[in-house]
């Protein structure tokens, strides 16, 4: 229902992401202000909250939705339902962002702890990432921008490519990284910057 747009019209969704992953900011409500003066529904802020939990974890989605709930005055919206998902099935988020290395992230994943894998697959790409409220190719926004506040360069480097699989274009990209760089650590910017140009 929410097509890609362009960058600028999500950046403050982006600004949103960073600000609650990288714990040295304390501007998210002003950031979710920025959001909502700009016309994005509550629904979309609030999924753009969900979809950093894989990323940053709990505790900075509770106090983001508690400044959503605090600045709107709005109760909860439960659109999106949980599903029971085969783990020997990868949901078609994880196929988007992985492509042909599904079978290899999946080998790495286990290898470091089965229960890692199962959890990555149901939770974070199944009952988070594939809800379906946003368009696929934002939550990879999101994920970038979530990834680019904690500093994981690792991730971000996958996140990166899904992205680019997911319907981004490389300039579509780059315009990304300008609008949320001001909330951004400089190294993890051009580290972004480099991996974008490394794969034309």
């Amino acid at each position: 229902p929410y097509p890609m747009i362009t960058p600028q019209q999500w950046a403050p969704l982006g600004r949103i992401a960073l600000r609650i992953a990288d714990s040295h900011h304390t501007t998210v409500d002003l950031a979710i202000e920025e959001a909502l003066s700009q016309g994005l529904a509550v629904e979309i802020v609030e999924e753009a909250i969900l979809q950093g939990i894989p990323y940053s974890g709990f505790p900075g989605a509770v106090e983001a939705l508690a400044s959503l709930r605090r600045l709107t005055g709005s109760t909860a919206n439960d659109g999106a339902h949980s599903r029971e998902l085969d783990p020997e099935d990868p949901p078609t988020s994880f196929q988007t962002v992985y492509g042909t290395q599904v079978d290899a992230v999946r080998a790495s994943l286990s290898a470091f702890h089965p229960q890692l894998e199962r959890w990555i697959l149901t939770f974070a790409y199944g009952d988070v990432m594939g809800r379906g409220v946003l368009p696929f190719s934002l939550v990879e926004g999101l994920a970038v921008a979530s990834l680019i506040g904690q500093r994981r360069r690792t991730p971000l480097h996958s996140h990166l490519r899904g992205a680019l699989h997911a319907g981004w274009s490389k300039g579509q990209l780059r315009s990304w990284l300008q609008l949320i760089e001001a909330d951004a650590d400089r190294a993890t910017i051009e580290f972004a910057r480099q991996i974008i140009r490394r794969e034309e």
